[in-house]
């Protein structure tokens, strides 16, 4: 699941949610799995219906994080959350990249805790929001390394700089010279 990731790799890369999101993720789905697990032991006539109700909430699990990825290509960034359709951002459209941390969401909106703004020169379009939390810091690097080398005009914040070099942003405590927003939801 974890490609060898390289400063200078080939693209377009594609990040996937590191083993740790899958680890989590299917041991909390093994806990939908107990009730039938528990029937078929006492001889319940549904128990079997339960477990693969159990089963086919796993396999839905691992599927939603196994397309949830972020492309790195040679002419811009593609990010896929779960299922839905791949947003796309070229190189040459972006002004600003920032790390933003929240531990609120806002009324409103549902922001990630942690995600990578990327600001479009532009201010008609959207910003790219990357949830980055279930990626790697290896290929969080990299994605970095890369819209730095291929977009020298891009401002990066303090955190991003950071992230260049594998130290990520922490959620709970607020690091010097971080940004300092409440909520990711002040991208527009």
């Amino acid at each position: 699941m974890k490609p060898e990731i390289e400063r200078n790799a080939d693209l377009p890369v594609t990040l996937r949610p590191d083993w740790f999101a899958f680890a989590f993720f299917g041991g909390l789905t093994l806990l939908v799995w107990l009730p039938g697990i528990a029937e078929m032991y006492r001889g319940v006539s549904h128990g079997p219906r339960d477990l693969a109700m159990g089963v086919s909430a796993s396999i839905l699990i691992f599927l939603l994080l196994y397309f949830w990825n972020i492309e790195i290509g040679q002419e811009g960034i593609a990010y896929r959350k779960l299922l839905f359709r791949k947003i796309f951002m070229p190189y040459s459209s972006i002004k600003e990249a920032r790390i933003e941390t929240s531990l609120f969401r806002s009324r409103t909106r549902r922001r990630p805790v942690y995600c990578l703004l990327l600001i479009p020169k532009s201010e008609n379009a959207p910003p790219l929001m990357i949830n980055i939390k279930p990626f790697s810091r290896r290929g969080l690097s990299l994605l970095i390394q890369t819209i730095s080398d291929k977009a020298p005009q891009v401002q990066l914040d303090t955190a991003c700089e950071r992230m260049k070099n594998k130290i990520m942003p922490s959620v709970f405590f607020q690091e010097n010279g971080s940004s300092d927003r409440s909520d990711c939801a002040n991208a527009r």
